[in-house]
């Protein structure tokens, strides 16, 4: 990180203090002060990645994944053998990029019987916006790419700058249908800060479910079906979680999710040496866990 970017970055952690959560500059702020700016070699990746989402968007696609890091770390579209996965969620996603991922590839997506809409459902997502996000990279990145309006633009300054510069060509990435596994973290967070982190956003205000009735909406609308799945959580963030005033945190949203097929698969048992983190798979993990999710997701569309 510059010295530029070190100083931008204090000074949002300065303001944020100052400004309500629940205004759209409160969610400016917040999410400036806690965002570390990207490397040069990260930014392209994720450029490449957005690129080959919705540019190279397979139309045979049977479920199209969306959501957020749970999405995109948990399926491997390569390791399903009877129905096709595009994975198009996003690291940091929520409820709002989702409805502007699926209204940027929807037209790409002849309708045909049996297509899924396959979202994570994590209980923070509800109050995201309120508390800590937008990730500025990745509205960038939508926008540019997909043509999404994103509230923080004229916060960007440099950042936004360096994704059109790189956004103008082709960058190399190595991902296959949406998929490209995390590199291994060295440390280990604790995972009572982690979970800490996740409770504190599910208690602010649910200012984000009119985006998820709006995604139901016009799934459903288009003769899809919109389908819930709850990602693996390891069993020490699932104890954090217990032991940290956990109870209920799955309630908010409720109401706009009722009636819809919910796969949790919260409490999986997971091999070791399959996790990236607490709360997310590595290679091995997402190789082994998108055929179970294949199966089940079959027998919704047979049921």
């Amino acid at each position: 990180m510059t010295l530029g970017q070190h100083l931008w970055r204090l000074f949002w952690k300065l303001v944020a203090p100052l400004t309500p959560h629940r205004s759209p500059l409160g969610r400016i702020i917040r999410a400036r002060g806690c965002k570390k700016p990207m490397d040069d070699a990260t930014l392209a990746t994720e450029v490449g990645r957005a690129q080959r989402i919705f540019e190279d968007f397979d139309p045979r696609t049977d479920v199209l994944c969306l959501g957020s890091s749970h999405t995109v770390q948990s399926i491997r579209p390569e390791s399903a053998t009877r129905l096709r996965f595009w994975n198009a969620g996003f690291i940091n996603g929520d409820w709002r990029m989702a409805v502007f991922a699926y209204r940027a590839l929807r037209d790409k997506w002849p309708k045909a019987p049996g297509q899924i809409v396959l979202f994570s459902d994590n209980f923070w997502l509800p109050s995201q916006q309120s508390e800590y996000t937008e990730n500025y990279i990745y509205s960038a990145i939508l926008h540019v790419i997909a043509g999404m309006p994103y509230r923080t633009a004229f916060m960007m300054g440099p950042s936004e700058r360096r994704v059109r510069r790189l956004a103008r060509t082709r960058q190399a990435c190595d991902c296959v249908r949406g998929y490209t596994p995390l590199a291994p973290i060295p440390v280990v967070e604790s995972q009572a800060k982690r979970v800490a982190g996740h409770i504190r956003r599910s208690h602010y205000a649910p200012t984000e479910v009119p985006w998820f009735e709006c995604l139901r909406a016009e799934v459903e609308a288009d003769g899809r079906r919109l389908v819930l799945f709850r990602a693996p959580l390891r069993e020490d963030y699932r104890a954090a979680l217990a032991a940290g005033d956990g109870a209920g945190v799955w309630e908010a949203g409720a109401e706009a999710k009722r009636g819809l097929a919910l796969l949790d698969y919260s409490d999986l048992a997971i091999p070791p040496a399959h996790w990236h983190d607490a709360d997310h798979l590595n290679l091995l993990g997402a190789s082994a866990f998108t055929p179970l999710l294949e199966h089940d997701l079959e027998a919704l569309r047979n049921g």
